[in-house]
């Protein structure tokens, strides 16, 4: 929709990561994405894979086309975009590796 869209452009660390979510790290030809039950995105949130008949699924996305060559990877097509989940408070504070080392040396 619109609005989403220019909800999105108007907050670009969001942008960012809903895009993230879509990439995985090196190149995963279909023929392993099959194999695997969950990956972990670009933006260092899981992605969960799963079979039903012929059809696989990235959480509730259907893959429609797969091993697109591109210059920088391989490209799979699904029926919907993926939208991360919020955050945590520990993911967030994950991401500030003072705070972080600080957190496991309490624990």
């Amino acid at each position: 929709p619109a609005a989403t869209l220019d909800s999105l452009l108007k907050d670009i660390p969001r942008l960012k990561d809903l895009l993230l979510y879509h990439v995985l790290e090196g190149q995963v030809p279909s023929s392993e994405v099959v194999k695997l039950d969950e990956a972990e995105a670009m933006n260092q949130q899981n992605l969960y894979i799963s079979l039903k008949g012929d059809n696989v699924f990235i959480n509730e996305a259907k893959v429609t086309q797969t091993d697109i060559k591109a210059k920088n990877g391989i490209i799979h097509i699904i029926d919907t975009v993926l939208v991360p989940s919020a955050p945590t408070s520990v993911e967030s504070v994950k991401k500030l590796p003072t705070y972080w080392g600080l957190i496991k040396n309490v624990q």
